[in-house]
């Protein structure tokens, strides 16, 4: 078995694992059966790429999410915190620009 698709057998159970469903469950989501959702995480098969377009789809996992490694999976969660804290300062500093507009204009209040 190769190492990606090791991988995506422990990413499998993880995702699933956060979702708080079971093998069941996630089985009667992507219309598999239960012994299909087992055998993919114990790495003794692979799914279709469209039952891995549903996985995908189901958790909103990225390719990552699904076949990197832990150290991938947390870099890439580190990337999407940087994102994010640039996204809210770029809005607070916009915020910052119009308030001394404002000041500008009319003095202090």
């Amino acid at each position: 078995m190769t190492y990606m698709i090791h991988n995506f057998a422990s990413n499998l159970s993880r995702l699933r694992k956060e979702a708080g469903i079971s093998q069941t469950e996630l089985a009667e989501k992507l219309n598999i059966g239960k012994q299909s959702i087992s055998d993919y995480e114990k790495s003794k098969s692979c799914p279709t790429f469209a039952t891995l377009d549903k996985i995908a789809e189901l958790f909103k996992a990225t390719p990552v999410q699904l076949f990197g490694t832990s150290t991938d999976i947390e870099l890439e969660k580190a990337v999407f915190k940087t994102n994010e804290y640039t996204e809210k300062a770029r809005y607070i500093m916009k915020a910052v620009n119009e308030f001394e507009k404002v000041l500008e204009r009319y003095g202090d209040l």
